[in-house]
């Protein structure tokens, strides 16, 4: 089965926000998709005080060669990743449900509901925006002063 021929829903949690974007599929080799992260799920102007952030960084997926996909998300204007008791730092959904192996993966950051490096469909829940199958979590500790200080988070997966 080739998971990279599937819809893609990427959701990313930081110190200021929880994003959620959908896009169609990646379908030829060393082309990718950016989103940005937009959204920040509480009311007023959360996401910067009195003057709000237009995105607080980017996602970008990229077909690679083989049955690969690579991640690389990049936070901007100072948000950090971050622990918070959601399930996940970073989620994303792909259809057929198949099995994932980690390569890459950013300094401090742990694959749940796997045995590293591989990961199986499971269900796990991101306040504001649903449940993910697939993720990868902080792992430095709890709360904003446990924060990632560095601001880009990447990781390729292999699907079977």
């Amino acid at each position: 089965m080739n998971f990279k021929k599937s819809a893609l829903a990427a959701a990313v949690g930081t110190a200021l926000a929880v994003a959620s974007s959908m896009a169609s599929a990646i379908s030829v080799e060393n082309s990718s998709l950016t989103f940005l992260l937009t959204s920040d799920h509480c009311s007023g102007t959360c996401g910067g005080g009195a003057n709000p952030q237009p995105s607080f960084g980017t996602i970008v997926v990229t077909d690679l060669p083989g049955d690969v996909l690579g991640f690389n998300i990049t936070l901007i204007n100072g948000n950090k990743f971050v622990q918070t008791g959601l399930d996940l730092t970073f989620g994303f959904n792909l259809a057929g449900n198949p099995t994932l192996t980690y390569s890459g993966l950013s300094s401090g950051f742990t694959i749940p509901g796997g045995t590293s490096p591989t990961q199986t469909s499971g269900t796990y829940h991101e306040n504001g925006t649903g449940n993910f199958q697939y993720g990868v979590v902080w792992g430095g500790g709890g709360g904003g002063g446990n924060a990632d200080t560095n601001p880009v988070l990447s990781f390729s997966v292999t699907g079977t």
